[in-house]
């Protein structure tokens, strides 16, 4: 458990969790139920702290439809993309052994590609990106905070799915209820 460990970090879902050996979880997995009242499949959770929920709320901010689909369209209109140069056409790919620098702002992507390295500079303020497609870091990109973790947000409203395969990092916190899968490969660490 590294020195800065706050026992905070929540998972959940009202389908199915599994953790594959080699993760660690710095806090709590959350079991919901699906529609039918049928509590979410467990696997390689053993070990962990686990509470039993009724039925999570699949969207408490309401991405679709509520407080922050207002947000994530006022992104779409103005937002602070070209600030970034890997970011073209709503589009944010970053080559392998190239970085990309994010400072605070607000942005709109209809996708994340990564093979290289982002770099969050969010001491200057929160970096909020609205995601309306899919986020895939390739094996060995990272993702590193110079700032505060919890000032880098993804809120996506897509149903793609969003992939951080082996050897990456991620610091920050990504919100994603609609994707039909959200993979944290084993050799990453995840902050946030």
């Amino acid at each position: 458990t590294p020195a800065t460990s706050t026992g905070e970090a929540i998972i959940g879902s009202n389908e199915e969790i599994s953790l594959q050996p080699g993760i660690v979880l710095d806090g709590t997995i959350l079991v919901g139920e699906n529609e039918d009242g049928v509590p979410a499949t467990t696997n390689g959770c053993e070990g962990r702290t686990i509470v039993n929920t009724e039925r999570i709320d699949p969207d408490p901010l309401g991405i679709r439809g509520g407080a922050y689909a207002v947000l994530l369209n006022n992104a779409m209109v103005s937002n602070n993309n070209a600030s970034v140069p890997h970011i073209t056409a709503n589009n944010w790919v970053v080559p392998n052994n190239e970085t990309s620098v994010v400072s605070a702002g607000v942005y709109y992507l209809t996708s994340i590609e990564s093979r290289g390295t982002i770099v969050i500079d969010s001491i200057g303020g929160t970096i909020e990106v609205f995601l309306s497609g899919p986020m895939r870091l390739w094996p060995g990109s990272m993702v590193v905070s110079s700032g505060d973790s919890r000032n880098f947000r993804i809120y996506s409203d897509s149903t793609a799915d969003i992939d951080i395969q082996p050897s990456g990092d991620f610091a920050g916190l990504i919100y994603a209820p609609y994707s039909a899968m959200v993979k944290i490969r084993p050799g990453n660490n995840f902050y946030g």
